[in-house]
């Protein structure tokens, strides 16, 4: 991925994946086992699968089993280094670092892709990805989430590519959105919530004339079934097992009585269901940015307030340099597509929480490529192509001051 590029380019990216090997280890070796969400959870599903030396069958009531309904392919990743370390804690998080360089350096060759005629744009989303604290924190931790995260950054990347080109390598492009599709399904069901972002992407190469309708419709099939095909034999054994080939009946049981619903927390904190959606927003929209702690209701008003400002002035940017042709029309697409993509996910979301309170921003973290492309596009139109790279640069200084605030709390 190295290849093509500048000097100051290669020296810049080379830096960023410097920082976050640094970064990912100061999180390892500071942050006690349950700092992390779920992660004694995850350590056990990968040392079930070295005692047994098979699939694990999720058993409800036991703590070691909260997280053995989820697909394997992560877990299977960790298996070795759970193997040769006798299951240590630090190693077990190097895998998640190694996960997250491969995700700055898809983000940075996606944006360069995608945005050709603004190269900064590259630099700063790899900047973003290395300090968005969330992101970096996670990556120093025993999850599949930066797994989800990098392949959800290429198939976005693939559906931008259709955005831009349509029909150009349509059947390569179909089979490699299928592929990323197949192993996300295969990493972490939630997944299925980028369907629908396939789809729009060839709906709108077709609506701007780039492919037929009957390309889009055969691309579209081939993206979509290949995917599920790929990941059909665990969907087959989740039927099998449990009737529901989506284990979405499972959530429930993965941490019993303890898992809080609305009337919970409504009873609890004397909530309207107004009140509880608004604090589920605001929490929910904050930890995205960074992590908030696990009994905080509210995250602390300083950083929300930074992080708020960030994304406002970003979706603006975007939105006001989009209607006054600030951008290529091509690059208008791709963004169109993003904030749509973006925007999907929210009623999957919404669903979730009117059932269970979760608010964690994490569960964006599979369009990270959207939020970092908007974001960045946005600041660099708002103050001119010519001082970009400064606003650029400002948004990703801001990032890495809110990381290291974040690993101070720790």
């Amino acid at each position: 991925m190295m290849k093509n590029l500048s000097q100051t380019e290669r020296l810049t990216l080379l830096a960023l994946l410097l920082a976050s090997i640094i970064l990912s280890v100061a999180f390892a070796l500071r942050l006690p086992l349950d700092a992390n969400p779920d992660e004694r959870a995850h350590r056990d599903y990968v040392r079930l699968l070295i005692e047994t030396g098979s699939f694990i069958v999720f058993r409800g009531g036991d703590p070691a089993y909260f997280e053995t309904h989820q697909p394997p392919l992560y877990y299977l990743l960790c298996a070795p280094v759970f193997r040769a370390t006798g299951g240590d804690i630090f190693a077990l998080r190097m895998v998640a670092a190694l996960i997250q360089l491969i995700t700055i350096m898809v983000v940075f060759r996606a944006a360069k892709d995608l945005f050709p005629s603004r190269p900064e744009i590259a630099i700063g989303a790899a900047g973003f990805v290395t300090f968005l604290p969330t992101q970096a924190q996670l990556a120093g931790s025993i999850n599949n989430d930066p797994l989800i995260t990098l392949w959800c950054a290429f198939l976005f990347w693939k559906l931008g590519r259709v955005a831009l080109k349509g029909g150009k390598n349509g059947i390569e492009t179909a089979g490699m959105i299928a592929l990323f599709l197949g192993v996300g399904l295969l990493t972490k069901l939630s997944m299925l919530q980028l369907v629908p972002t396939i789809i729009l992407a060839y709906f709108i190469a077709y609506r701007t004339q780039k492919i037929t309708f009957a390309q889009g419709t055969l691309f579209c099939t081939v993206a979509i079934v290949g995917g599920f095909l790929l990941a059909s034999p665990w969907l087959i054994r989740n039927t099998l097992l449990y009737g529901d080939p989506f284990t979405l009946k499972i959530f429930p049981l993965t941490a019993g009585e303890h898992t809080p619903t609305p009337d919970f927390m409504m009873t609890q904190m004397r909530w309207s269901f107004g009140e509880y959606v608004i604090f589920n927003a605001v929490r929910t929209f904050a930890s995205f940015w960074f992590i908030v702690a696990p009994n905080a209701v509210l995250p602390p008003v300083p950083p929300f307030l930074i992080v708020a400002i960030l994304a406002l002035v970003g979706i603006v940017g975007a939105f006001r340099s989009s209607s006054r042709g600030g951008v290529p029309d091509s690059e208008r697409r791709v963004l169109f597509l993003f904030f749509l993509g973006l925007l999907i996910l929210i009623p999957f979301f919404v669903r979730f929480n009117l059932r269970f309170y979760q608010a964690q921003g994490r569960y964006f973290l599979p369009a990270l490529l959207p939020v970092t492309a908007l974001c960045l596009t946005g600041w660099s139109n708002v103050v001119g192509k010519n001082r970009s790279i400064y606003a650029i640069a400002g948004v990703v200084i801001v990032l890495i001051l809110l990381c290291l605030l974040q690993l101070s709390y720790y």
